[in-house]
């Protein structure tokens, strides 16, 4: 069930069922653990409108602070603008929660890890590495803390400068 949200370009699944308070501190952590084994320590995440992201958020953010993770909040935005706060260097990686164009009971993340995206056989390894946290009945503790970060201004600057003539 669980190795289902973990398709080809993102993990998405029903909050509550298949994302939940578990899986996605699970998800947080082990993706930090990757992030870290690339020597990256800097991670921004937004989220999309949809009522489930606080609790996404949260959950996710747990799970980067157990891998050591430095978290930054950069709030409710587009998924681009996240792809923007890594491609501009501001942060080593990205996480959008987005459900995307799927029904209002799904979420996701959007993962970008340097200047590339997350994905094929890279997150199908991270379902299985998810699965084994889950099976090992690893505790990961609420822990919220994330710095503020406002990227949304950088971008609108980047858009009025470089398409001004148009």
């Amino acid at each position: 069930m669980l190795k289902n949200i973990f398709r080809q370009y993102d993990i998405r699944g029903i909050v509550g069922d298949e994302l939940n308070e578990i899986s996605v501190k699970s998800i947080g952590f082990e993706l930090g653990k990757i992030i870290k084994s690339k020597n990256l320590k800097t991670i921004s995440v937004g989220y999309d409108a949809r009522t489930s992201a606080r609790a996404m958020f949260e959950y996710l953010v747990s799970g980067l602070n157990k891998a050591n993770l430095e978290v930054f909040d950069i709030g409710m935005l587009p998924t681009p603008v996240g792809y923007f706060s890594v491609f501009n260097k501001f942060f080593d990686a990205n996480i959008m929660i987005t459900g995307s164009h799927n029904p209002k009971n799904y979420n996701g993340f959007k993962i970008t890890i340097g200047e590339d995206s997350f994905f094929g056989q890279d997150l199908q390894d991270l379902g299985e590495k998810v699965t084994q946290n889950i099976k090992s009945g690893e505790k990961i503790k609420d822990n919220f803390r994330a710095v503020k970060f406002d990227v949304l201004s950088p971008y609108v600057d980047f858009y009025i400068k470089n398409f001004s003539h148009l």
